[in-house]
């Protein structure tokens, strides 16, 4: 079991969210470094996709292809959009509160949570769409 330091370090969550679903696909938490992102991208890289989206982080442009990498904040409202759901429904995410644990398998499970309840949520809503048909 992993322990974060007793120092305020930062825990960083990166998210992949399919942009026509808007669904979190996965996600990888650890540092905000090039490491912790190759773990995600090593996973999510198996996934049939045209294009990724992102902002003009380091990490990305070291392990994404260019040809197939847009770099544009205006194309990363669907993730930050999801981000903002995921500090809705995981406490430990809020920012600025005492609400964080330092033991990284209840961050994880408090990230599974999190998405489990977003997609709860699109389920209900898509179902009302349906039945309006």
């Amino acid at each position: 079991m992993a322990l974060l330091s007793k120092k305020k370090q930062k825990v960083w969550i990166w998210t992949a969210v399919d942009r026509q679903t808007k669904q979190i696909i996965d996600f990888e938490i650890g540092n905000r470094d090039t490491e912790t992102f190759a773990r995600l991208w090593g996973r999510i890289s198996l996934i049939p996709c045209v294009s990724y989206c992102t902002d003009n982080w380091s990490s990305y442009r070291d392990l994404i292809p260019k040809r197939k990498h847009t770099i544009s904040k205006e194309e990363t409202c669907v993730v930050e959009s999801k981000n903002s759901q995921i500090r809705t429904y995981g406490s430990v995410f809020k920012r600025k509160t005492k609400c964080t644990s330092k033991i990284m398998p209840m961050i994880y499970n408090q990230m599974l949570m999190a998405v489990n309840k977003i997609y709860e949520i699109a389920m209900k809503n898509l179902k009302k769409k349906v039945q309006l048909i």
